[in-house]
């Protein structure tokens, strides 16, 4: 039979985690996006949900840079971080505002393990 986990297991299997050093992002034991090349916008993303604990929805945590409209700059960002991706396990949005970035886990084969 096949042993039930925790809440908490289970919720540690299905939380993603940025390896900052390493600039991978993992959700259980798949990873989901290596940085290879720079990419700032993306990174200040993840690194913004791994200090708080991976919240469904935060507010934009990219810096303001003259001449570029920040909305544009999160949904730029938004749509890269979907971009890519192996096993296409996490799906980041927009909440509408422009102001806000969400996440949320879809269901794969690698997570139903």
């Amino acid at each position: 039979m096949k042993k039930r986990k925790s809440p908490a297991q289970a919720l540690a299997k299905t939380t993603p985690r940025f390896d900052t050093q390493k600039r991978e992002l993992w959700v259980g034991h798949t990873l989901v996006k290596k940085f290879l090349q720079p990419a700032a916008a993306q990174e200040t993303i993840v690194q913004a949900f791994q200090e708080l604990d991976w919240q469904d929805i935060i507010d934009d945590p990219l810096p303001r840079v003259d001449a570029v409209n920040p909305k544009h700059r999160l949904h730029d960002a938004i749509q890269n971080l979907n971009r890519n991706q192996r096993g296409h396990v996490l799906h980041f949005f927009g909440d509408g505002s422009g102001k806000r970035v969400g996440w949320e886990l879809r269901a794969t084969p690698e997570l139903q393990q």
